[in-house]
């Protein structure tokens, strides 16, 4: 098993070379064992006096997290509440536009827990702005001129952290959207799945000047697919 140690930015970077960020649709709650990443190994930086940053860390520290909270956080997330949220897991004032958020909550030894906030906003914003909806110290991201990797590279350190999370994205494989990956969805069919997908074309399908007589051959299209 790996220790914190070996869960460095390169580490992160290499591990997520031919992976790809996909956003979700609505926040994925997990409760983790306690991973191999403490915050101190995520690439974060106080936030300078004259910059503009989409992406925000509030590092807030040891805070009192009990199951009623911890069920509260969860609803509210998952139903995108945000505003709803208990302190100091809420924005500390409204930003008066849509976000992003993230939650990495560590059990500490105390029987507290390490709160740390991700939000992203959809442009650049000042730092007076973000530090006035911050309830700990403001952090940005360091980004190392690579911003595209290095996002990727974060969110598999905040994965590794483990403990109480609330995750708007997910790591998938890069051949997820190649056309390799589209022909493993229909060899993953049977033929009941793909005769329901052609009867649904021919019934509910746009209609050409031939009313979609190519479709009465299906039989024989149906062997393109697989070869």
């Amino acid at each position: 098993m790996m220790d914190s140690s070996e869960i460095s930015l390169e580490h992160a970077l290499n591990a997520t070379n031919a992976l790809y960020l996909r956003s979700l649709s609505k926040p994925n709650v997990v409760e983790l064992p306690p991973g191999v990443v403490k915050p101190s190994d995520l690439p974060l930086e106080i936030v300078k006096d004259d910059a503009k940053v989409k992406h925000v860390f509030d590092v807030i520290g040891e805070v009192d997290f009990p199951e009623a909270k911890r069920n509260e956080v969860t609803n509210a997330c998952v139903e995108g509440r945000f505003h709803d949220l208990p302190e100091p897991f809420c924005l500390k004032n409204s930003p008066g536009m849509q976000f992003e958020y993230q939650l990495v909550a560590l059990p500490a030894p105390n029987r507290k827990h390490f709160v740390l906030k991700h939000v992203i906003f959809p442009c650049l914003v000042k730092t007076d702005f973000v530090k006035s909806l911050c309830y700990g110290e403001c952090h940005g991201v360091m980004w190392h001129g690579n911003a595209k990797n290095t996002k990727k590279a974060l969110y598999y350190m905040m994965e590794k952290m483990g403990g109480f999370q609330v995750q708007m994205y997910s790591l998938q494989p890069a051949g997820g959207n190649s056309a390799e990956g589209k022909v493993n969805f229909y060899t993953g069919l049977n033929d009941d799945d793909i005769d329901a997908g052609f009867d649904y074309i021919e019934k509910h399908g746009p209609r050409t000047h031939h009313s979609n007589t190519q479709l009465l051959t299906y039989p024989i299209a149906k062997l393109t697919f697989f070869t």
